[in-house]
């Protein structure tokens, strides 16, 4: 090189030129910095190259004296690669295994530490696949356990050669190297003799769900130990200033049965806690020990009066093959036994086909819990509480199934169903081989389908040792179950007391001309009170609750104070009922039911009941010969179950839409439905799940010989049963299926065979009607003008055709207007 400047100075283009320029020699024409480091510099590169700087200089006073060639041989080792040199993404991405590559790697925090001999290159970051890494060279760090390799063998099938990453925890009881495809033969199925039934729609939705769902890191031992000893120490102390608030409280501490209570719940508690803890000690699985212990702090927080029987009533359910649980209102039988039954693990069954079933991963479909309700929404409500108690999605662990609505897995243990579907299992498995308890909630109801419940059930409890039968309600009849039942099967009764807050009852002078608007006054009167809690209102049906809705919002209106105004009853959709169950702080919520609020579902943060003291039920017309949905008084029992409404969460207060009087004349308990009308759905029903002889099956409480007889003539008569052999015909079958009244179900079959069904079904819903249709008025000149009003809808051929012929009238109307036109009309709009 030249040791004389050069003439053109920093403006010299030449790049052979030797001469020096007043610039460091590494600065070429170009001003432009290079993407490369000094080091990576090429003898035709015209861009300026900057020195990297080294990790190791923490200040700016480095020593001056350093050898050039050590600084080179260092210099890329030393980059920084959090803060690269390049913001150029590296083509190579995280696989990039070239030394010093000073591209940027996808804005990682990878950094180069060592090349290794093996020419294998180790990065410090950890993989983003975790665990579940399967690429044989990846070199990122993977925390949990070691990098799973996986091979591939002539026949296709992938060879797992990595150590299991649950470890001991692992329950498989398979070599290490079996083949994946070798896990689950098709001749399962075969060789358990079992269906296996297809995962559907449903299943993969709740599946996809539960998947999302169970990212929860196990426990440790110590985190356990730590929970044991401070979350529970702490439930417990405060479980004991409870019980001595209650002793100081108490006058007679020998005598005060919520004081021995709240005493059963801390032993019961202790008792399952020890349990958990030993399980824990053994071994078994974190999360469902953590689980458990959860639940079980709730149960204790909750003070429910059947959490201090529970180890009586289990071992009572294991002793005998009947039980008859009688349960006052609030003490949690319908949301708490199904669950305590579940983890006891009473529910399991088929022990000889355990082993197989978990070796090949399959969850023991045999065993399973069923909860029969009379009502469909009771076990959509019922299933999302216990779901919610129980800690899991509905369709896990708990899950329903109501008509079409499905909500249920192969491993759903704990299942809701109507009596209707209950029955209709049963004609597909008359030996109930998936179930091995069952339980009938609400038995007080006594609806026809309960009742064929305990027959068919009689049936199948003699043929099934192992299946076990639970019968709860809050007013039920225990004798006349014991009678029933104890004759050929062990029975125990049990008695449960409930837990409700002082309730104020509050009744009428004088009964009212009309609950509906009576009541719509009397929520309105507490909503200006700005008394706190919610409302609920009791009335006979849909119809009276848009009613009373409409009557009442117009009021609410005009007041500042804001109300929620909401309707139940078992016609509206999930989305629907859920609104009635969502918390409002800032506003009140008046709910209008009809009597499915009775039993079976909680509405927290009501206060005030009005009770209308209406029901809407089925009865039998002798003069129509049919049956019928005909107004009445309730019963004692449903006053008492619809009065503790009010008193669930706290104190309340129950408006009664009646005299006093007028509740000592009503009945103790309702009818049997079988008993109040003809038995001709009954004896259809009976004939559907391949019963013959209906004259000797088992009632709880049978109907006359002389009822089923005609019934079975009426239904000879409509072709619904063989005249000679009394079989179900085809056209049984269909009326069966339709579960309406048989002879309207015939009009209906036989109008779709003539092309006129629109006009069937408008028949067939007119002559439901109770009220009678037409107003006569109160004078004779009212009455004649409703007697020329009528004459302008009869038709000369027949009333039936009259009826029709009003129907079709009132129906071209607008909505808005159909209320003036009946009453133009001398009708009823309410029938209408």
């Amino acid at each position: 090189m030249s040791s004389s400047s050069c003439r053109f100075g920093n403006q010299c283009t030449d790049k052979n030129c030797m001469s020096i320029h007043p610039q460091r020699q590494t600065r070429g024409v170009n001003p432009k910095p290079d993407t490369y480091i000094e080091k990576y510099k090429s003898p035709e590169c015209t861009f300026t190259h900057t020195k990297p700087k080294r990790i190791d200089d923490t200040n700016d006073n480095d020593d001056e004296g350093s050898d050039d060639s050590e600084q080179s041989s260092r210099s890329f080792l030393s980059v920084r690669q959090d803060e690269p040199i390049s913001r150029i993404p590296c083509s190579n991405g995280l696989n990039c295994e070239r030394i010093g590559c000073p591209f940027d790697h996808c804005s990682s925090t990878v950094r180069m530490l060592s090349r290794p001999q093996d020419k294998s290159v180790h990065r410090v970051t950890e993989c983003r696949h975790g665990s579940e890494c399967t690429r044989k060279d990846c070199y990122f760090n993977h925390p949990s356990s070691s990098v799973r390799a996986v091979s591939r063998t002539r026949d296709g099938s992938t060879t797992r050669t990595t150590e299991c990453r649950r470890g001991s925890a692992c329950t498989r009881e398979r070599p290490r190297n079996e083949p994946v495809s070798a896990l689950k033969p098709t001749t399962l199925a075969s060789a358990l003799k079992l269906p296996i039934a297809r995962p559907n729609v449903t299943e993969k939705v709740i599946r996809a769900e539960r998947k999302q769902n169970t990212h929860i890191r196990p426990m440790t031992t110590d985190s356990w130990s730590l929970r044991l000893g401070t979350d529970v120490d702490d439930l417990l102390r405060n479980h004991d200033e409870l019980i001595k608030n209650c002793q100081e409280k108490s006058e007679d501490l020998e005598q005060n049965p919520l004081l021995d209570e709240m005493k059963a719940q801390r032993d019961e508690f202790c008792r399952e806690a020890n349990k958990i803890q030993a399980e824990l000690n053994s071994g078994r699985n974190f999360e469902q020990t953590n689980a458990r212990l959860t639940r079980e702090m709730r149960r204790l927080q909750a003070h429910l009066p059947i959490y201090a029987r529970r180890t009586s009533i289990l071992n009572e359910i294991k002793k005998n093959q009947v039980v008859v649980l009688k349960a006052d209102t609030g003490s949690g039988k319908s949301t708490q036994l199904i669950q305590y039954i579940h983890d006891s693990g009473l529910a399991k069954n088929g022990e000889a086909l355990i082993p197989i079933l978990e070796k090949y991963e399959i969850i023991n479909i045999l065993g399973y819990i069923v909860c029969t309700q009379p009502r469909k929404l009771a076990c959509r409500t019922l299933a999302a509480r216990v779901a919610e108690e129980y800690g899991c999605q509905i369709g896990e662990e708990v899950g329903y199934q109501v008509g079409n609505n499905r909500k249920l897995l192969t491993s759903t243990m704990m299942r809701f169903v109507t009596d209707t579907l209950f029955l209709n299992e049963h004609i597909r498995d008359p030996l109930l081989q998936q179930y091995s308890i069952v339980i009938v909630d609400e038995a007080h109801e006594r609806k026809v389908d309960t009742d064929l419940v305990f027959g068919i059930m009689k049936q199948c409890l003699r043929r099934r040792k192992d299946l076990k039968l639970i019968v709860m309600s809050a007013t039920l009849d225990m004798s006349l179950l014991n009678t029933y039942f104890s004759p050929q099967f062990t029975v125990s009764l049990i008695e449960v007391s409930g837990r409700t807050f002082p309730i104020e009852d509050e009744y009428l002078d004088d009964d009212p001309e009309s609950y509906v608007l009576t009541a719509v006054a009397k929520a309105f009167e507490i909503h200006q009170s700005n008394q706190p809690g919610d409302i609920l209102v009791f009335l006979t049906g849909p119809e009276e609750i848009d009613q009373a809705i409409n009557e009442l919002k117009p009021k609410l209106m005009k007041e500042f104070n804001p109300a929620r105004v909401l309707p139940l009853h078992g016609k509206l959709t999930d989305d629907n009922s859920a609104k009635v169950f969502e918390k409002c702080p800032d506003e009140r919520k008046i709910i209008f039911s009809t009597n499915v609020a009775e039993t079976s579902v909680t509405i927290d943060g009501v206060k005030h009941v009005i009770d209308s003291g209406m029901v809407k039920e089925k009865m039998w017309d002798e003069k129509r010969k049919m049956q019928i949905l005909k107004i009445g008084y309730v019963t004692k029992s449903s006053v008492k179950q619809r009065r503790g409404r009010a008193g669930r969460t706290s104190s309340g207060k129950c408006y009664h839409l009646y005299t006093l009087e007028t509740y000592e004349s009503l009945e103790e308990c309702p009818c049997a439905e079988v008993l109040c009308t003809q038995p001709s759905m009954a004896v259809l029903k009976l004939k559907r799940l391949g019963i013959e002889n209906v004259e000797t099956f088992e009632w709880l409480e049978s109907p006359s010989k002389l009822s089923i007889q005609e019934a079975i003539q009426s239904l000879k008569w409509l072709q619904a049963l063989d005249e000679r052999t009394g079989e179900l015909t085809n056209v049984g079958r269909r009326i069966a299926d339709m579960a309406v009244n048989p002879m309207l179900a015939t009009m209906l079959l036989k109008a779709e065979q003539l092309g006129c069904l629109n006009h069937a079904l408008i028949l067939g819903g007119m002559l439901t009607v109770t009220q009678n249709l037409w107003w006569r008025g109160i004078d004779d000149k009212s009455r004649q003008l409703a007697t020329e009003a009528r004459a302008k809808f009869i038709h000369k051929l027949s009333d039936h055709l009259t009826l029709v012929n009003v129907y079709l009238k009132w129906n071209a109307v607008d909505d808005v207007e159909q209320l003036e036109w009946c009453n133009e009309n001398y009708l009823n709009a309410k029938a209408m």
